[in-house]
């Protein structure tokens, strides 16, 4: 699967099927993935690296954030370093219908 340049980082979906999308994200020091607004379903962040924010908790290595439909997410990196996250999205990630990017409204 091929890997996306964001504004923050950079995307690759590394699994899917009918059910659920997983993908690694990197954010850059001092960097943000813009805030969203969870449709449906519910998405799961693991820190794989690095250390942030998820909206105000901060966040490290190994920690998990569960992410409901309904609900605000932004993630700072407050580091200098890059942050690596899994993200899990339930069920499978589709454009326009899973989330909306606050920047969009």
């Amino acid at each position: 699967m091929k890997t996306v340049k964001m504004s923050y980082g950079t995307s690759k979906i590394i699994g899917e099927n009918k059910d659920v999308t997983v993908e690694i994200e990197t954010v850059r020091p001092k960097s943000s993935i813009p805030e969203i607004i969870l449709k449906r379903g519910i998405e799961l962040y693991y820190v794989v690296e690095g250390s942030g924010k998820f909206n105000k908790r901060k966040i490290k290595k190994g920690d998990y954030v569960l992410l409901k439909k309904g609900k605000r997410a932004i993630i700072h990196n407050t580091s200098t370093k890059t942050m690596k996250l899994i993200i899990v999205t339930i069920p499978k990630y589709e454009k326009g219908k899973s989330a909306r990017w606050l920047e969009e409204l």
